[in-house]
C-alpha cells in the first residue's frame, strides 16, 4: 500500500470513522502527520475527536488522573534485569 498513498488515506480515514481508530493511529496508518490527518478528517466532513465529548465523559477523565502529590499507578509490569549475575 505505500504506492498508493491515496488508498493510505481512504483506509485511515474509514477505520477513524467506523472503528474509532485514534487520530495518532488513523495519521500512522496514512503515513502523514498528526496535523496533516486532521486536516484530511475535516476536508472530508469527518469531526475530529479531540478530548471528551460530554459533560459526564470530563468528570470520569479527571477522577481517573492521580491526585497531586500521589504516584501514578503503574502503566506496566517492571521487566526482569538483563543482566547476567557476577561470578565471583
Amino acid at each position: 500500500m505505500a504506492a498508493h498513498p491515496d488508498v493510505r488515506i481512504q483506509l485511515a480515514a474509514y477505520r477513524y470513522q467506523t472503528e474509532g481508530l485514534s487520530l495518532a493511529k488513523a495519521a500512522e496508518l496514512a503515513g502523514v502527520s498528526w496535523a496533516q490527518m486532521k486536516e484530511i478528517l475535516l476536508e472530508k466532513g469527518i469531526a475530529p475527536r479531540l478530548g471528551p465529548e460530554t459533560v459526564e465523559e470530563a468528570e470520569a477523565e479527571a477522577q481517573a488522573l492521580p491526585e497531586a502529590g500521589e504516584p501514578a499507578p503503574a502503566q506496566m509490569p517492571a521487566q526482569p534485569s538483563r543482566e547476567r549475575p557476577r561470578r565471583e
